[in-house]
């Protein structure tokens, strides 16, 4: 039984993995895939991964597999925790879901 998340992918061959299929199944996560040549099905996703690029990637030069996992986290961190955006309101993504977690 799934816990009601759904991960929305598209159909990189990442995804058909057998062991991306059996994390969804150990985290009891439905993994739905988008149909081909849809990216705007996947927008948010599509979004994000063009901010990280533009944000924390290109241009970059990494020494080590630790300065790139350093450099995402605090992306990530940021994206979520500082940055604005204006879809959800002008507020970060973090404060949006504590605001919308009470409502639940």
């Amino acid at each position: 039984m799934a816990n009601g998340l759904v991960i929305p992918t598209d159909n990189g061959s990442q995804f058909i993995s057998g062991i991306f299929e059996k994390s969804c199944l150990d985290e009891n996560v439905i993994h739905e895939r988008i149909p081909v040549k849809s990216p705007n099905y996947n927008a948010f996703i599509e979004s994000y991964h063009r901010y990280l690029q533009d944000e924390c990637l290109t241009g970059s030069i990494y020494w080590s597999l630790d300065d790139i996992r350093n450099n995402i986290n605090d992306f990530v961190y940021r994206y979520n925790n500082e940055r604005i955006h204006s879809s959800i309101g002008y507020v970060t993504p973090h404060e949006y879901y504590l605001k919308n977690l009470m409502c639940v």
